[in-house]
């Protein structure tokens, strides 16, 4: 059984069969609703309630559904807005039938308060993965599955990878003869539940180097128990342990040479023969095998207390290496070259299986989000300069890019790419297809339990 809990890709991979045949079906409205009902109630109005000529879910509603059928700028957001009024009329209103211009989305998302439109739409997520698990557990019991060979929502422990992204169009040069640019990309710290395939949080920071504070501000407000925190070796802060433990969750933080003595304490205990020793016994060793068999990566668990180094009390009263029990190294030969790979974590867990599937799934907030919203919404190519703007931009980029995730599978798997292209062919034809394929009883009969 898994210790980490995947279940997005689990999910993806039950649906491969199931054909939901949505030609011809009254598109359902549920989904839209729902998102009106938490826009209108969890979204503040900052603008003066007289002046405002389009009420904040006709904004929202308008930008979700265009961004959801591929628009990637102000500009196109309006102008499938006004191939689709008469549909997205049925929904929110539009006062004497006028439209909002592109300069009227980008000046109202710069006022929407970023934190309150990430926790609306999370909020929208759970409650559509709430259904679709409430779904499976029913289609389980019905059909009497074995939950070892099918999706067990409450199993493993839920992935959170933590990791900064820079917007690559954001910047500008105004000086032609110089490289450097006057107003540089904005940036942004992304916590990622890779579980769910849900975007929690998206906060703009100033640089790399304040990705630091702000992630350990952002963990001292979750609950993590059960979680698992995933972060780069920026992260290896002492305070940073003690948040995740505080919060009653687990670690697994990269360990690089910004935490000079423990690395290199790491690199003068854990060397090839004490790790040849570690594989012989077999114990706390464990390996994944390519495709023919053969060894393809290694993973080898070190105790932390082997390290001698400093576990006293920092100038902030804070215990060093909270909560730190193993190390665990990566090895990796490269198949044609054979260099050899080596990387080493600091991790509170102390199973070394539980540990690997953490080491595995940190890069999905690369794979999953980053490298998705670069290649499917083109969001290095947005030259909004405005922070909040941005942000909130690339906050419902992400609500859309799970629901994609989720309907992916019903839709003869094809690569979110190809239903983006789709959605630039028939953009109100596969819209319907898409809520019509995440509609719960659309859901429940592909289940079988309807």
């Amino acid at each position: 059984m898994a210790k980490v809990n995947r279940f997005i890709i689990e999910y993806a991979e039950i649906l491969k069969d199931v054909k939901i045949d949505v030609e011809g079906a009254k598109p359902p409205s549920y989904l839209v609703k729902r998102f009106v009902r938490i826009v209108k109630s969890d979204i503040t109005e900052k603008r003066y309630i007289n002046m405002c000529d389009y009420p904040i879910e006709t904004i929202l509603v308008c930008a979700f559904m265009g961004i959801l059928c591929n628009s990637t700028n102000w500009v196109e957001i309006h102008d499938f807005v006004s191939d689709n009024v008469k549909w997205l009329s049925k929904f929110v209103s539009f006062p004497e039938d006028r439209i909002p211009s592109d300069d009227t989305f980008r000046r109202v998302f710069s006022l929407i308060d970023s934190e309150e439109l990430s926790t609306a739409t999370v909020k929208y997520l759970l409650s559509i993965f709430s259904k679709i698990k409430n779904a499976i557990n029913k289609y389980a019991k019905e059909n009497h599955v074995n939950p070892d060979s099918f999706i067990d929502p409450k199993r493993g422990q839920v992935l959170i990878n933590i990791d900064g992204k820079v917007a690559r169009g954001t910047g500008r040069f105004y000086d032609s003869l110089s490289n450097e640019k006057m107003i540089p990309n904005l940036q942004m710290l992304n916590v990622y539940n890779a579980t769910d395939g849900i975007s929690l949080f998206s906060i703009p920071i100033k640089d790399k180097e304040s990705e630091i504070p702000v992630a350990q501000e952002t963990l001292s407000k979750m609950n993590l128990k059960d979680k698992i925190v995933t972060l780069d070796a920026l992260h290896a802060q002492h305070k940073t342990f003690h948040l995740i433990l505080y919060r009653q969750g687990d670690y697994v933080i990269g360990l690089k040479g910004n935490q000079g003595d423990a690395y290199e304490e790491a690199n003068l205990i854990i060397s090839s023969d004490y790790l040849a020793q570690i594989h012989k016994s077999n114990h706390n060793y464990y390996r994944i095998n390519d495709k023919k068999g053969n060894l393809d990566k290694e993973y080898f668990q070190v105790p932390f207390n082997k390290l001698a180094i400093d576990k006293e009390t920092t100038s902030e009263g804070i215990i060093k290496w909270t909560g730190a029990r193993n190390i665990i190294v990566y090895r990796h030969a490269h198949h044609k070259t054979g260099e050899l790979t080596v990387q080493f974590f600091v991790t509170s867990l102390n199973d070394i299986e539980t540990a690997v599937e953490a080491i595995q799934g940190r890069w999905d907030v690369e794979n999953l989000l980053h490298r998705y919203l670069d290649v499917s919404f083109n969001e290095d190519m947005n030259k909004t300069m405005d922070r909040c703007a941005f942000t909130n931009f690339s906050i419902m980029s992400k609500l859309c890019l799970t629901l994609l995730k989720l309907a992916k599978p019903l839709l003869a798997n094809r690569s979110i790419v190809r239903i983006k292209k789709s959605f630039s062919r028939k953009p109100i034809s596969y819209l319907f297809s898409i809520l019509a394929i995440l509609d719960i009883d659309t859901l429940e009969k592909a289940f079988g339990t309807k």
